[in-house]
């Protein structure tokens, strides 16, 4: 995947704690020990990079090493694995087996939703998304029921997005 090739500069300028990649022996040693198999796009970047120690000033976002993929995926889900977080676990993404060759990526806001959604066909589609503008990644709209806060002590809960759109300075609660 080219986008890693970028993103590995970028992270180690911006002192993230780019870890080094793994075999493919241990890539496919964990995602065995979690009862999947891992796509050929999820293979060639934990290959290049084994995760980050520290999110990005950016999107927030942290690709987690392997041992913490095993340490956090303790129940199965039908939406794949989780595999990295925004700002400390607010959500979570997880990469679901689509082909040998692609995993698509989907964002999981845990108990503020229903259930998580599919926001990538693919791995590297997210990776250039991410590289091009980390906003992206982030800016998805939640799952309904919506809960939009503009201030401590105003919070509206609503089904539908707020009149005007998104506030540049909107909270996710």
């Amino acid at each position: 995947m080219q986008i890693v090739k970028k993103l590995i500069p970028r992270w180690k300028t911006q002192h993230r704690g780019v870890r080094p990649g793994n075999s493919k022996t241990e890539i496919t040693a964990v995602f065995a020990r979690l009862a999947c198999k891992p796509t050929s796009d999820v293979s060639e970047l934990y290959s290049m990079v084994g995760g980050l120690e520290v999110m990005d000033n950016d999107a927030f976002w942290r690709l987690w090493p392997l041992t913490e993929i095993l340490e956090r995926n303790t129940e199965t889900s039908p939406y794949g694995i989780l595999f990295s977080d925004h700002l400390i676990d607010s959500w979570a993404y997880r990469l679901k087996y689509e082909t040998d060759a692609r995993s698509s990526v989907y964002i999981d806001y845990f108990n503020h939703a229903p259930s998580p959604i599919k926001i990538f066909d693919g791995l590297e589609e997210f990776l250039i998304a991410y590289e091009e503008n980390p906003n992206v990644i982030i800016k998805l709209p939640p799952a309904k029921p919506e809960v939009y806060c503009w201030g401590a002590s105003k919070a509206l809960v609503t089904l539908d997005p707020p009149k005007g759109g998104y506030s540049p300075n909107f909270i996710w609660s």
